[in-house]
């Protein structure tokens, strides 16, 4: 067996054949008590969007209140004045696991945390080794007993007492789960950053060391989960910040960054390929059944989870490095478009009609704004009944539609 070390890590995305996915819960009996009313249109729908549609499926309570009212009674619309970027401002989030917004959120936050110790660490002369552990599953097999298979194999992993005799230091870790739509089967598996010290070999026979004892711990636990030595541990060395950057991005994803075409989706849907949980709310909004279940069920097996999770003592270790210098961000100024009360926010959010709402604002005068304004002030201080208030901005909506 031989250790390759690549120049770049380009692909780093695993895939599961139907031997390697534990089977899901029968599809046969599905609810359809939500009805699922959201027009999609041609373009990919907004993250607005889908967190409307996430209130309304999930069964769980904090993610089904996600965004749905103000932190201190009222949501504003904020216009930059250099860029002209809409900003959503004072919304209450869940912060929930089982949240795809917060989720996303908690993602580009882990990266630019993953990618500071990780630079501070070779600036510190240390070694950096990326790697995936995956685990074989099998159809007669449950989606959650996969996942507390890797989880405690990866807890046993890098036990303190083994990782310092192979100069291993510190170590950053991150859960990922995708999923296959026609069959329902899961593939979990942990994407784990490794930083030894700099007189640590690392060869072939390193690489095959932590391979074997992966396979051995996922053996002792289930047998029937036990990995190939080929495929069941990736490892790559990363050495420029390019790598260390496209790793942490990769590492604690969870969903796209950018939306999935509608087209790309439907194609998805009628193959094995793993979707993760955004592509799952993706196309549960356009009405498939089987993507809502699976994100319902994704919902359940993360629900105490900790995806995140750095080794005790590394933070401390690289406290005296001094991070790589930065240019400080520059702080636009906004503007106040509009600002919503709690009677106008909760109908504009029932109505689904907050992305509309941003679409128009985005290329409106400000005369056109102040006639918005004016429109939620007269609802908020009981000038308009709810359903004149709907009926009027939904004028307004026809009426800037027609003007663009």
């Amino acid at each position: 067996m031989t250790f390759r070390l690549q120049s770049h890590p380009t692909q780093l995305k695993t895939s599961c054949t139907a031997s390697q996915c534990a089977s899901g819960p029968s599809l046969g009996n599905i609810s359809n008590k939500t009805p699922i009313t959201e027009r999609v249109p041609n373009r990919p729908p907004s993250i607005w969007a889908l967190l409307r549609h996430q209130n309304l499926i999930s069964r769980t309570k904090a993610p089904s209140q996600c965004g749905t009212h103000g932190l201190r009674g009222s949501v504003s619309i904020s216009r930059e004045s250099s860029s002209g970027n809409l900003r959503v401002n004072g919304l209450q989030y869940c912060r929930s696991n089982q949240c795809v917004f917060c989720s996303l959120q908690k993602q580009r936050l882990e990266a630019e945390k993953w990618t500071k110790l990780l630079l501070k660490a070779k600036k510190a002369d240390l070694q950096v080794v990326f790697g995936v552990f995956t685990i074989r599953t099998s159809s007669r097999i449950q989606n959650s007993h996969a996942l507390d298979v890797l989880k405690k194999a990866t807890g046993l992993l890098l036990r303190k007492q083994w990782r310092e005799k192979r100069g291993i230091v510190g170590h950053l870790r991150a859960y990922e789960m995708t999923f296959d739509i026609k069959t329902g089967k899961a593939h979990p598996h942990v994407n784990i950053c490794i930083i030894t010290s700099s007189s640590t070999v690392i060869d072939s026979s390193w690489r095959d060391e932590l391979a074997s004892r992966w396979q051995t711990l996922v053996r002792k636990i289930d047998p029937r989960h036990s990995p190939d030595l080929d495929s069941g541990v990736f490892l790559q060395r990363l050495e420029s910040k390019k790598d260390i950057e496209h790793v942490a991005s990769y590492s604690t994803k969870l969903g796209l960054e950018s939306s999935t075409s509608k087209e790309a989706l439907l194609s998805f849907s009628k193959k094995s390929v793993g979707l993760n949980p955004r592509e799952l709310l993706l196309l549960s909004l356009q009405g498939n059944q089987r993507a809502r279940f699976l994100f319902l069920h994704w919902q359940k097996l993360v629900s105490s989870l900790r995806r995140f999770c750095t080794s005790r003592g590394l933070k401390a270790l690289l406290t005296d490095v001094d991070a790589p210098a930065e240019k400080e961000p520059i702080q636009a100024q906004s503007q106040t478009v509009v600002r919503f009360g709690p009677k106008s926010w909760s109908l504009v959010w029932s109505s689904n009609s907050l992305s509309n709402i941003l679409d128009k604002l985005s290329c409106s005068s400000s005369h056109e704004d102040d006639l918005l304004a004016k429109l939620v002030y007269c609802c908020d201080f009981e000038m308009l009944s709810a359903s004149d208030f709907l009926a009027y901005l939904e004028k307004w909506l026809v009426y800037k539609a027609l003007k663009t």
